[in-house]
């Protein structure tokens, strides 16, 4: 039960002095003024109010009698002293009055906070980067309520400091600060350890995330971080912070308001929004958010994963293709279902609403909504199982994205399908906008590697054996990093002359980590999602705040 509060405005009176020493005055009262004039209090305080007559002429009155009221007495109780007691949540007027003359104070009667939570114990963020949206506050009742009505403290504002409100945690040096709320005799406290970061690989996504060199996963921007055990936390990070649970990964995807990776015992771990069975772990309750990485429920181990929209597959040690989530060919599935070819996959990519691999005998199949022959496989006709794509070409790798699906055959060219009837042209070529057998990217360039952006991305990125990036497609936002908003119907370099080891496309954003080893985005920055501190969108590759 929190302890009560008290209010105590005393109102000093200057009464004059009358010639014959009388001490009432004959003159009526004119006005009433009760102090103070509103009080925001909690259920079992007591409230002291204080009430000055005057005359009209501005002179005090004494002596007169007070009479105290309250428009609800089931919210606030006062006696004839002025003192008054909070019973219930609402709103109601004290009122005082003294010959017919009356003046009112406001009182609003809240529930106490119950509880104080920031989500983990410890959060580990680089120099710079601001976190918004973190405490959630709860009442008695249960109900969300306003984070200002904490009292915060940081031991160390030279690395963390929190606003008055409690609505924006900043990162400001290196090294471990405390961060904590107190009210209503209850408390939380949050580590805040300010690092530096390095990337080994990105994936992009309005969040996107990184493996660091340490093997650490860390994310940024809006939608879907899941911190905290209490669901409804769910902040808004501006530069990369790493996950909870502390799980070291090898491999990580980024998708709509979740994401999976691979640990070092290559298992499955995903985070962020459970709905439509995205976790692929039945345990945890549907349209709610993880506060740390859940484990898929399966036995099977993974050698690589891919998300998207709506679903995640990952490629098994066994060689089958494993997905979880929700595609249009399918119900839920909430742990993994097992997809298999005439021969073993060696590599799987989700898309949207689909799922394409390569099997070892250098074929290609897809299977899932055939939205405008994103299968490839010659027909508008949707699969529940694997389809072989037409062309008898013989695959190296493939990746799959919203509209579009991509491969690179033995020599490094690139061919595309799908694609859409409006908008730009997303296939690399001006002779068709959609296609549903692939086709040749119109280009010279050979590469090594090709990512197809999923959910709402209508561009594809490559690289070449060198290193460079070249990209292709939508580019209103700048995803394709050539300095414009001006779609590319045919690949074009991206701009800076940086080489890269990898690279990410997603919605409306494309991340990379060159050469080496410095981790960069370009594109929409809508959501904070290019990790460099604020929301101004980049058409050529930005460097990602807090690394050496």
């Amino acid at each position: 039960m929190p302890s009560r509060r008290s209010w105590l405005v005393a109102l000093a009176f200057v009464f004059g002095v009358a010639a014959c020493n009388d001490t009432t005055s004959p003159a009526p009262v004119a006005s009433v003024i009760v102090s103070p004039d509103s009080i925001v209090a909690d259920t079992a305080d007591t409230l002291h109010f204080t009430v000055a007559l005057f005359d009209a002429h501005g002179n005090p009155v004494p002596g007169r009698t007070i009479t105290w009221s309250s428009s609800e007495t089931t919210v606030v109780a006062v006696g004839s002293a002025g003192i008054a007691a909070t019973r219930d949540t609402g709103t109601a007027w004290v009122r005082a009055a003294a010959d017919g003359i009356a003046d009112s104070a406001w009182v609003r009667v809240r529930v106490p906070i119950a509880s104080i939570n920031f989500g983990p114990d410890t959060l580990a963020i680089v120099a710079g980067a601001a976190v918004f949206d973190l405490p959630v506050v709860r009442d008695s009742a249960g109900h969300i309520v306003a984070r200002d009505r904490v009292t915060y403290t940081s031991s160390n504002p030279g690395v963390a400091t929190i606003s008055a409100n409690g609505d924006t945690l900043r990162a400001m040096g290196l090294g471990t600060a405390t961060i904590r709320g107190t009210a209503d005799g209850r408390t939380d406290s949050l580590v805040v350890r300010v690092r530096t970061a390095s990337f080994r690989a990105l994936a992009g996504w309005w969040r996107p995330c990184g493996v660091g060199t340490d093997s650490v996963a860390s994310c940024w921007g809006s939608y879907g971080f899941g911190w905290g055990e209490d669901s409804a936390a769910q902040p808004t990070v501006t530069a990369p912070a790493a996950l909870a649970g502390g799980i070291r990964f090898i491999a990580i995807q980024s998708a709509d308001a979740f994401g999976c990776g691979l640990a070092a015992d290559s298992t499955a771990w995903c985070w962020g929004w459970a709905g439509n069975g995205r976790l692929g772990n039945p345990a945890i309750p549907e349209f709610t958010y993880t506060h740390a990485p859940v484990a898929v429920q399966t036995t099977m181990r993974f050698v690589s994963i891919s998300a998207t929209a709506r679903h995640t597959c990952a490629l098994g040690t066994d060689s089958a293709a494993y997905c979880w989530g929700a595609w249009s060919t399918s119900p839920v599935a909430k742990s993994p279902l097992q997809f298999s070819a005439p021969s073993p996959f060696v590599e799987v990519s989700a898309g949207d609403h689909f799922t394409c691999g390569v099997t070892a005998d250098s074929s290609a199949y897809c299977w899932g909504y055939n939205y405008n022959g994103v299968l490839g496989t010659g027909d508008s006709t949707s699969r529940s199982t694997p389809a072989l794509v037409a062309g008898g070409l013989k695959w190296v790798s493939v990746s799959a994205g919203a509209t579009v699906a991509c491969g690179l055959v033995a020599g490094g060219e690139a061919y595309c399908w799908g694609g859409r009837s409006d908008g730009p042209v997303l296939l690399g070529t001006d002779s068709v906008n959609q296609s549903p057998v692939p086709v040749p990217v119109k280009t010279s360039v050979q590469f090594t590697q090709l990512a197809t952006g999923g959910e709402g991305a209508n561009h594809t990125c490559g690289l070449t054996a060198d290193g460079t990036a070249y990209c292709w497609g939508d580019n209103s936002l700048g995803e394709i990093g050539d300095g414009s908003t001006t779609a590319a119907v045919f690949p074009v370099a991206v701009t800076g002359g940086l080489q890269w080891q990898s690279i990410a496309a997603s919605t409306y954003v494309t991340c990379g980590v060159s050469a080496g080893g410095v981790a960069y985005c370009w594109g929409s920055n809508a959501a904070w999602a290019l990790g460099d501190g604020t929301t101004v969108d980049r058409w050529v590759p930005t460097r990602v705040l807090g690394q050496p």
